[in-house]
């Protein structure tokens, strides 16, 4: 995992240095109407445990000029929704209505991939600057998540379900803050070297638990009156909710 962050590390502060951050204004909407198909967790706060070193970050965050990701966010104007993305089924620029049979048969099948090895927890190690933002990032995850994207990548193949990833996902992250205003190339800089610590440090920022999987639409923001759960894995069950 570390040479994969240290790559993406590379190519993002690359190209931050070249057009500096993206931004994305309409996060500031009440309502996105922007979706993906998603298989993802929205742990709750009884489900996770953050550092003082995470809470500094996210407060400092929560001052810029951005969206800031919470733990049972219920501030649906200006804030975001702290989750964990297994895969993206059919991205944003993709997504479309799929048949309620078909995401049923994918739920199946990623229950039959995933339901044992729930609960798992994820910590966080990293804070990695992307082109629209901040991500966590783990090197330590109590399963091996890449191969079980890689065996429900070969399952959709199998099944021949549609599964139209935005980009292959090999990394363990949770957004943490996204841009909603232009930054210049001098003021991307500045921001860059305001968060040097945390971005050249490997910190303690805390661990969520994965308990459950869902599988259904949601917005960049992933709030509550924002997403559309289709299924649900658990790790006491094999039902469908």
């Amino acid at each position: 995992m570390h040479n994969i962050y240290n790559k993406m590390t590379t190519n993002n502060l690359k190209k931050i240095s070249d057009m500096g951050f993206n931004h994305d204004s309409k996060l500031k909407c009440d309502i996105d109407n922007r979706y993906c198909l998603a298989v993802f967790c929205v742990p709750n706060i009884n489900d996770t445990y953050f550092t003082e070193t995470f809470y500094e970050l996210q407060k400092m965050l929560s001052n810029e000029n951005g969206t800031t990701y919470y733990i049972d966010n219920k501030n649906y104007f200006g804030s975001g929704t702290f989750h964990f993305t297994f895969m993206q089924q059919l991205s944003f620029n993709n997504y479309y209505d799929l048949d309620k049979d078909i995401i049923y048969k994918c739920y199946e099948i990623l229950n039959n991939i995933l339901n044992k090895y729930l609960p798992f927890k994820i910590y966080f190690d990293k804070c990695i600057a992307v082109t629209n933002g901040f991500v966590l990032c783990s090197t330590n995850v109590t399963i091996n998540i890449n191969d079980l994207r890689e065996k429900y990548r070969n399952e959709c193949k199998k099944n021949n379900l549609p599964l139209i990833e935005p980009y292959y996902l090999d990394i363990i992250h949770s957004t943490l803050f996204r841009f909603t205003d232009k930054l210049t190339l001098e003021e991307s800089q500045n921001f860059l070297n305001k968060y040097k610590y945390y971005l050249e440090n490997d910190l303690e920022y805390g661990y969520i638990v994965i308990d459950h999987i869902n599988i259904g639409s949601a917005t960049w923001k992933v709030n509550e009156n924002e997403i559309k759960i289709d299924h649900t894995i658990k790790n006491d069950s094999n039902d469908s909710t």
